[in-house]
């Protein structure tokens, strides 16, 4: 326009300035003898230009403009644009409503079924019945008698009297009065076994039929033997020698003779002994004692037994092969064990005896045997040998009147010698003691 200054030229011998690129500002003439100021990199803020000592003439434009605003050098990188950033809040925004919706969908049916049960618990439950006059409230004395009671009941259906007795490991002496009856096997049992405490009634060829009929051997039957001492077991292994001629006459015959003993010695314990099991080639051979014969001819056998005074054992199993069997290899004839195994099955019948501690119901735990040794009992534990007992020994006082002895309890050995006894923790622990006779 007219009436502005015009800028002054610069002098003779400065350097020309870069002209700006279209579109920007046009910097100020620097002075002579300054450096030109290094280009800004394309996308970097551009530094102030130095103002010059002239005003420059405002462009030639109807409308005003907007003054420009210079930006620090030194300020951090723009931030992203706003469109950007609107876009991620709206979609954390969706996130959120899309979660609030599908836990709504799960809790609030269950707080409305809650709410309306609620409301309907009072209406569909039954009111209690009322007490009569002669009902009263339970007090904690009764609940304690009725829980005392529950509680007795309880102990007894763990161990009931009827409970079945169990076999248990006595040593040799527990056959001093036994009386083992029995035909070849017996004999083995006899000559090579090591039971030669107990009384034997045996011979090679004898039957239940010929010991019902008065047999004798070494003069006396069997009966005999009964009237002239007191057994308390009774051993029968018989049928090898007559169930060929038929089973049902065995069964009758090993019934007469297992009433007549339990008639001649009715406080005795009865033991039948199951026939041994002849050898696979035996049993083909000889059809009238093959294994199937003599497992029903024991069959009959074990009915007769109570599990109470009367026992069936049966030593097959020791001797069995695989396919229940004798053992071919511990028999040379098919039938008869050798001499060696008779030890064998000895010691296998110290393992199925019958005492107190057979019978659960009768067993007591540590405190009740010591309150029996205090009440002058003797009482031992089933797991020990049948020989082995403690008792309470009261010493008598000794000449001077200032000792005093206490009482101790003691232990009865297998040398029949008593010694100062201190229990074990197993024994303490031990439910299996009894009070002996």
């Amino acid at each position: 326009q007219q009436g502005t200054r015009k800028p002054a030229q610069p002098q003779q011998g400065t350097r020309k300035p870069a002209q700006p690129q279209q579109g920007t500002r046009k910097p100020a003439q620097s002075q002579q003898g300054t450096p030109k100021p290094a280009q800004p990199q394309q996308g970097s803020p551009k530094p102030a230009q130095p103002q010059q000592n002239t005003r420059k003439p405002a462009p030639q434009q109807h409308s005003e403009e907007l003054p420009q605003l210079k930006r620090n050098p030194n300020a951090a990188a723009p931030r992203k644009s706003a469109p950007i950033r609107r876009l991620k809040a709206n979609a954390y925004a969706a996130l959120l409503l899309l979660v609030f919706l599908g836990a709504s969908f799960v809790v609030y049916p269950k707080l409305w079924k809650t709410h309306v049960g609620a409301q309907e618990e009072p209406s569909a439950a039954e009111p209690a019945p009322a007490k009569t006059s002669g009902e009263t409230a339970p007090t904690d004395e009764t609940a304690a008698e009725d829980a005392e009671e529950a509680g007795d009941e309880e102990e007894s259906s763990e161990v009931p009297e009827d409970a079945p007795a169990v076999f248990v490991t006595s040593d040799a002496s527990y056959f001093d009065d036994a009386l083992i009856i029995g035909d070849s096997r017996t004999v083995g049992l006899r000559n090579y076994g090591t039971l030669s405490n107990a009384a034997y009634f045996c011979s090679v060829g004898l039957s239940a039929l010929g010991t019902n009929g008065g047999e004798k051997i070494e003069g006396k039957t069997v009966f005999d033997l009964m009237e002239e001492n007191d057994y308390g077991k009774v051993y029968i292994m018989l049928g090898m020698n007559e169930v060929g001629a038929g089973l049902d006459q065995f069964k009758e015959n090993i019934t007469q003779l297992y009433n007549s003993v339990r008639e001649k010695e009715p406080d005795a314990l009865i033991f039948m002994m199951a026939n041994l099991h002849v050898t696979a080639e035996t049993s083909k051979e000889r059809p009238e004692i093959s294994n199937d014969v003599l497992n029903t001819a024991n069959g009959y056998m074990e009915a007769l037994t109570d599990g109470k005074k009367s026992f069936y054992i049966d030593v097959n199993p020791v001797f069995d092969d695989e396919n229940h069997c004798l053992n071919a290899s511990y028999s040379a004839d098919g039938i008869h064990v050798g001499g060696e195994e008779y030890a064998k099955w000895t010691d296998w019948l110290c393992t199925q005896t019958i005492t107190d501690a057979s019978f659960p119901q009768n067993q007591l735990s540590f405190p009740d045997a010591l309150a029996a040794l205090h009440d002058g009992k003797t009482v031992a534990r089933a797991a020990w040998n049948s020989s082995m007992e403690l008792r309470l020994i009261t010493p008598e006082a000794e000449t001077d009147a200032e000792t005093e002895l206490s009482p101790y309890i003691a232990m009865k050995t297998d040398q029949n010698r008593l010694t100062p006894w201190t229990p074990k923790q197993a024994d303490m622990l031990a439910a299996d003691w009894m009070i002996l006779e």
